[in-house]
This record gives C-alpha cells, sequence and structure tokens, in this order.
C-alpha cells in the first residue's frame, strides 16, 4: 500500500504547480459535518496526474452539494462538477455513509475468499466486481484526507483497504485463466486470429492487472496499466516488463505453434512473479478448480 506522506508528497507538488494547496479544496465540497470526511483521490495523489487532470473528491456525508452541475450516479452516489477561472475541472464525489457501509460488507466477503478459500467462503461470498465500486474502494485506499482524517482513516479500516489488492489479484488471476481456457479452444478450433485477440486482451487487462495488484497496486482503470507498469519497473524486472508489453504490441502469430510458444514465453514467468509473492492466490486460485500453468522456476525463467 502506497504511504501516506508519498501520496501527500505527490499531491502537493502537483497542486503547487497550480498555486493551491491541499487545504484549499475543501471549499469545493459541503461544509463537512465532524462525523463526515473529504478525501483528494485519483490520479493527483496517485502521481499519474498531468496538466490535463481533473482534481476529483470524495465526500463521504449527506451535505448538499454546491454546484449547479449535479448528478445521481445511482442510490447513495451523487457527483458534483464545477470549473475554476482558469477551466480547472472539480470533481466531487458524495457517497453516502450507508452505500459505503453494504460496499464494506460486500469487499469483506470478497477478500475472505483469498485468506480462507474453504468451502463455505467459495460457494456463499458475494464477489464485488463492480467497476465503479472497485474505482471507489481504490480511491478511498489511495486518498489523501482533507478534512477529517481520522474519519478518513476508520472508513479505510472498515473496508479493509489494505486487502484489498488481494481480491483484485486473484479475480484478474482467475479472469486470465478463465481467457487462457478459451484461447486453447479455439486453437484446437483453428481459429488463430481470435485466440491471438483473446490472449491479448487477457495479458494486457487481467494479467497485468494481477500483476500490478500483487505488488499492492490497486487502480482498475486499464488506461493506466502501462504507466504504471514503467513506474514499477524495478521492483518487477525490466525483463519481465519487457516481455509483457512485446507479447501485447507484437505483430499477430503467424500460426498456432508460434502463438503457443509466445503465450507460453510470457505469461509463465508473470504467473510464477505473482505466485511468489502472494502464495495465498496460487493456492485460491487452484481452490477454485484452475488449472495453474506453471511448474518449475526453470519452466518459468
Amino acid at each position: 500500500m502506497i504511504r501516506l506522506n508519498e501520496l501527500e508528497d505527490n499531491a502537493r507538488r502537483f497542486l503547487s504547480r497550480w498555486g493551491m494547496r491541499i487545504e484549499d479544496l475543501k471549499h469545493r465540497a459541503p461544509d463537512v459535518a465532524a462525523d463526515e470526511c473529504l478525501i483528494l483521490c485519483s490520479t493527483i495523489p496517485e502521481g499519474l496526474a498531468n496538466q490535463a487532470s481533473d482534481i476529483d473528491l470524495i465526500y463521504i456525508g449527506s451535505g448538499d452539494l454546491k454546484s449547479a452541475i449535479r448528478m445521481n450516479i445511482n442510490k447513495g452516489v451523487a457527483l458534483d462538477v464545477s470549473f475554476d477561472a482558469a477551466g480547472r475541472e472539480f470533481n466531487v464525489n458524495r457517497i453516502s455513509p450507508e452505500e459505503l457501509g453494504e460496499l464494506a460488507e460486500s469487499i469483506r466477503s470478497s477478500i475472505a475468499i483469498v485468506e480462507k478459500p474453504n468451502f463455505r467462503n467459495l460457494t456463499s461470498a458475494k464477489v464485488e466486481r463492480e467497476f465503479a465500486r472497485l474505482m471507489l474502494l481504490h480511491r478511498i485506499r489511495c486518498g489523501v484526507p482533507v478534512v477529517n482524517p481520522h474519519i478518513v482513516f476508520n472508513w479505510q479500516e472498515r473496508l479493509q483497504s489494505d486487502k484489498l489488492h488481494l481480491h483484485l489479484c486473484l479475480q484478474n488471476v482467475l479472469d486470465y485463466l478463465n481467457f487462457e481456457e478459451d484461447v486453447v479452444g479455439e486453437l484446437n478450433d483453428g481459429h488463430v486470429a481470435s485466440a491471438d485477440w483473446i490472449a491479448r486482451q487477457s495479458m494486457a487487462i487481467r494479467l497485468t492487472g494481477a500483476l500490478l495488484a500483487s505488488i499492492g497496486c490497486t487502480n482498475v482503470n486499464v488506461k493506466w496499466y502501462r504507466k504504471l507498469l514503467d513506474m514499477h519497473r524495478d521492483t518487477f524486472g525490466a525483463a519481465l516488463v519487457d516481455r509483457l508489453l512485446q507479447f501485447i504490441a507484437s505483430a499477430p502469430a503467424p500460426d498456432a505453434a508460434a502463438l503457443r510458444a509466445s503465450i507460453k514465453l510470457c505469461c509463465a514467468p508473470v504467473l510464477y512473479d505473482i505466485y511468489r509473492r502472494l502464495p495465498m492466490i496460487k493456492e485460491a486460485s487452484e481452490r477454485f478448480g484452475k488449472v495453474v500453468r506453471y511448474s518449475t522456476l526453470e519452466d518459468a525463467s
């Protein structure tokens, strides 16, 4: 999990370019009550922002939003959009405590699958997969408190923010292995182009997502995956990252044999790296009845 001081440093450094401070952002949200909180989130604290980035805030509370541009996303979630004199966009996502409480129960059930992959958890858990809800969990996890930090920390604890990466890693691994079965099926039926397409999609999204989650990176927005791989190149090792990117961007495989060889060369080292960091992911995926397609360190090298 990214340390809070690193998130704050990223935010202060970027906002200073626009003559802003973290403390100034509280004026963009409703008056925050003592049992509510305001969080700066998304690309700015994560070190992903650029000059076109919006300023995203999460307000956990029930106060009225200020802007004339308001949207009700779903039950318990609303969005407020405003602009400053320079045309910079401010997005305030209001989340009701009730909605967040329900999400806390859902993610608790999902994480239990990884920590205790027994029959009861595997068959009764409600697995959280909705993109918007996973993105919300990530943003709270990697956000910087603006108002009432203790309330933010309480929510992070209740949402088990320190374990979100386990859920995301397992789900991405399972999805990847499921896609891999389709690749094999398409190859057996002679549909090389289709198999090649599925393989690239599964590696670019699912396998990369699992790899990033294995080191605690929980951003589920795939548009940032390439930048995140570059940011963590030293952690993964340049050879592993380059091999993954080379497969994703390479020309289509000319035949089934070439595609099978490329997949083995790329996916085995990545899966091994994930399982080496988080052995519980391998155990949980096996409990799901999936075939783990790697055998020894020599095969994965």
